[in-house]
């Protein structure tokens, strides 16, 4: 199956890309990486680190990707038990801070792709600035936490294909009680 130019298999194409931070009005983005999708997917979850060495704070206000139908920033918390996800419209970097995009907080919700990246291939990711700058990244696509064993799954094994995910009417979305140890979703009963 021959691929679209929209992602790049090339194990040393993400070596030099990832290896060299993308930085714009002192920030940095470290360590992209997508979850390898799942069986059936409709959906990916990416993950990175933002750095900012400047002295004010940075917002970041979207997140683009060529060959998805939606890009949004989602945020997973633990309330009373209960694992909810639900869109986030901005995310402050404060000055000479880092947030962590990981799993069980932020993430970047990659909804309906044109084709499903596979494993090691890199998809490119634009993040928007409140400025009105963007920066731009590759992410590599990696092995799903847990594979294989015991019932474990990565975050993309939840069909958020049945999630409203329309930008004006996203409530919060109910996952049920899940236990987050290791970064890995795992549903408790």
């Amino acid at each position: 199956m021959q691929r679209p130019a929209l992602f790049f298999p090339s194990a040393i194409a993400a070596t030099v890309l990832l290896a060299v931070p993308v930085a714009a009005q002192d920030m940095a983005v470290h360590d992209a990486w997508i979850t390898e999708p799942a069986p059936m997917a409709r959906a990916l979850a990416a993950y990175m680190t933002l750095d900012n060495a400047g002295d004010a704070a940075v917002t970041v206000t979207g997140f683009d990707a060529p060959g998805f139908a939606g890009v949004d920033l989602h945020e997973s918390r633990e309330v009373d038990g209960v694992t909810t996800m639900a869109p986030v419209e901005s995310l402050e970097v404060p000055a000479g801070g880092t947030v962590v995009l990981a799993p069980g907080g932020y993430h970047v919700m990659l909804m309906g792709p044109d084709e499903m990246p596979s494993l090691g291939d890199d998809v490119p990711l634009t993040l928007t600035l409140g400025d009105g700058t963007s920066l731009e990244v590759m992410a590599d696509v990696r092995a799903r936490p847990g594979r294989g064993g015991g019932g474990a799954m990565g975050h993309d094994a939840i069909d958020h294909g049945a999630m409203d995910h329309d930008h004006k009417d996203h409530g919060t979305v109910d996952h049920g009680a899940m236990d987050h140890g290791e970064g890995e979703h795992r549903t408790t009963e």
